[in-house]
């Protein structure tokens, strides 16, 4: 599989992203940013925090070489919904539990990063779904998933009806705890958990992944990305939700639907390619050797 890669360039201004609560990320962005301005390169440093504050906001207004973000996945995530329009590249330095998305380590940053400023880095797009809950036909919620959207049902232990279309044909109406939607990167999430198979990171195509299907109504399926995935909740739902990255979004109610579609933004990451996705998948046992 050939990935499409713009070329990088040396860098001269980096936005760096921290963990706002997490008083390690918040001093390590301030040593980073001593660091870079070192090497000659301009910073701006935001202390993040999801859903609250417009620091990133206000970075993705500007024009920076790259954003280097300080904590785990779930930050890497969160920056990454409101850094793909602007096209910012981003890359990570592991403060969390997985880190299967960043680069870097609060150990070796110091040793890479020199390199990475010099222009040693390939920038690699990924694609972000791009979803809409429709109501009536009305548009009711939208936004952006880097990993994946789950719609699932609430606590009762009670099966909903979900129908699923691709390309404007029907697929199937099945009954199950719910289903997720997963992008390529998404794939070693929930979806793999669920029992989903994990997509190479260039691979333009997402995972549609049942949870607890009854009677395997559905078997886990991989869809070219290029085309509009619609999934509308039947019956009488009772408590149904979508999430986004994790997130609670929206209570879903009968007849609603949830569209989905390639944004037309790809992330872009920028990876220094010292380590390949299956050595990934190995470090974090996902493949494991016998």
């Amino acid at each position: 599989m050939t990935e499409d890669r713009v070329n990088s360039k040396p860098i001269g201004s980096v936005f760096v992203v921290a963990k706002g609560d997490k008083e390690q990320a918040c001093a390590l962005g301030r040593e980073v940013c001593t660091f870079l301005e070192g090497l000659g390169v301009a910073t701006v440093m935001c202390h993040h925090v999801a859903g609250a504050g417009t620091c990133l906001a206000d970075g993705a207004r500007q024009s920076f070489d790259l954003a280097l973000v300080l904590g785990g996945d779930g930050t890497f995530i969160s920056a990454a919904r409101q850094l793909a329009e602007p096209g910012i590249p981003l890359m990570g330095v592991n403060l969390g539990q997985v880190g299967f998305l960043t680069e870097l380590s609060p150990t070796d940053w110091r040793e890479r990063l020199p390199a990475v400023i010099a222009g040693g880095y390939d920038i690699t797009p990924r694609l972000v779904l791009d979803y809409q809950v429709l109501r009536d036909g009305k548009l009711l919620h939208q936004g952006l998933a880097v990993n994946d959207i789950v719609i699932s049902r609430g606590v009762l232990a009670r099966l909903i009806r979900l129908g699923v279309s691709y390309d404007g044909r029907a697929v199937i109406s099945m009954r199950s705890d719910g289903i997720i939607v997963s992008t390529p990167i998404g794939s070693t999430a929930y979806g793999f958990s669920a029992g989903g198979p994990l997509l190479a990171p260039g691979v333009p195509a997402f995972s549609l992944v049942p949870i607890c299907p009854f009677l395997n109504g559905l078997r886990p399926m991989v869809l070219p990305a290029d085309k509009r995935l619609e999934i509308e909740v039947q019956g009488e739902p009772g408590d149904v939700s979508i999430t986004e990255d994790g997130r609670a979004i929206v209570n879903l109610q009968s007849g609603d639907v949830v569209a989905v579609e390639r944004y037309e933004h790809d992330l872009l990451l920028a990876e220094t390619g010292q380590v390949s996705f299956f050595d990934k998948l190995k470090t974090k046992e996902f493949l494991l050797e016998r």
